[in-house]
């Protein structure tokens, strides 16, 4: 179509299981629904050689994990433009019955116009939510709300709480927990 896009390639051992495989593609098809100003839309899914991908809207700008690594300075305005953006996003998922359930600063695209739009709908929390072979969870909790790390049932508060998480993390530039 000539257009620029990205490109997300699935981790090889999500292709290999049938169970996250089914879910995998159940969930993203579920988000390719999400057509929204604050959210990336995902044109595509499917399988190369093995290997399954989405492709979604390039996004021209940067994470806001980067931004915070960067110690980017942003007016108290454009922080909180930034999580309004994400809870409008979240706000229309929630409405479908889409709860994202990973979000987190590296899953919150800045695009040049300071405008924010939520990534990974129905994909990042497969390796957040994934167990080991020993019943740990994968993944730092930092951002998590205490229904995923013990394992209960998520909903929209539990993206809520997330944001919450990122919110003190641009206003204070820590992270709300270190342990």
């Amino acid at each position: 179509l000539d257009r620029n896009v990205a490109i997300k390639v699935m981790n090889e051992s999500i292709a290999r299981q049938d169970d996250l495989r089914k879910r995998f593609l159940h969930e993203a098809q579920a988000a390719a629904s999400l057509q929204h100003p604050n959210v990336v839309c995902i044109y595509d899914l499917g399988e190369a050689d093995g290997h399954l991908f989405i492709a979604m809207e390039f996004i021209q700008g940067v994470d806001l994990e980067h931004l915070i690594e960067l110690a980017q300075p942003l007016s108290l305005q454009a922080k909180l433009d930034i999580v309004i953006d994400v809870l409008t996003g979240l706000a229309f998922a929630h409405k479908r019955g889409i709860v994202h359930r990973d979000i987190k600063p590296a899953n919150i695209r800045v695009a040049e116009d300071g405008r924010a739009k939520i990534m990974d709908f129905g994909v990042a929390h497969l390796a957040s939510s994934s167990m080991t072979s020993t019943g740990s969870i994968l993944g730092t909790p930092t951002y998590m709300a205490p229904e995923q790390i013990t394992e209960g049932k998520t909903s929209p508060a539990t993206d809520i709480f997330a944001v919450g998480g990122v919110l003190y993390q641009i206003l204070t530039m820590m992270k709300p927990f270190e342990a």
